[in-house]
């Protein structure tokens, strides 16, 4: 995977796309899902998502091909026969293709490509490789 040079880009909450439907809000801050595409630069296909959404609610598996985190930000959520509380995040597995909602619910899902190892991360740096993120960490001080 190649490096690229560190930025930033402030996008204001306005400017992200967002879907409502019944109870459900999905706001798209990286990526591409559900038929939205942020304004924000990506170096890969990836999605992160925040969603709201009431009890009783059935939230789909964006990007089904893709690897698929999901953050309880709030609220209870049943994928797959267990049940994941505020705090708590699970990898969705290949079969796992929407969650429900048991009580009102914030989570956010994040997902792309698998990688194919674990990157390292300090702070804001991430990298394959341990001495770059050393480098970048004395680079920044």
């Amino acid at each position: 995977m190649a490096e690229i040079e560190p930025s930033f880009t402030h996008i204001k909450k306005v400017q992200l796309p967002h879907f409502m439907h019944d109870g459900v809000i999905k706001r798209l801050i990286a990526g591409e899902a559900f038929g939205m595409t942020s304004p924000l630069k990506t170096y890969s296909p990836m999605f992160y998502l925040d969603v709201i959404a009431k009890a009783g609610s059935m939230l789909d598996r964006p990007n089904p091909e893709q690897d698929c985190l999901i953050y309880v930000l709030d609220g209870e959520v049943r994928i797959g026969g267990e049940t994941f509380c505020a705090n708590e995040s699970v990898v969705l597995e290949e079969h796992d293709l929407c969650l429900e909602c048991w009580s009102y619910s914030r989570v956010l899902m994040l997902g792309g490509e698998a990688l194919p190892t674990a990157p390292h991360m300090f702070w804001n740096f991430v990298s394959f490789s341990r001495e770059r993120i050393d480098q970048a960490s004395r680079d920044w001080k």
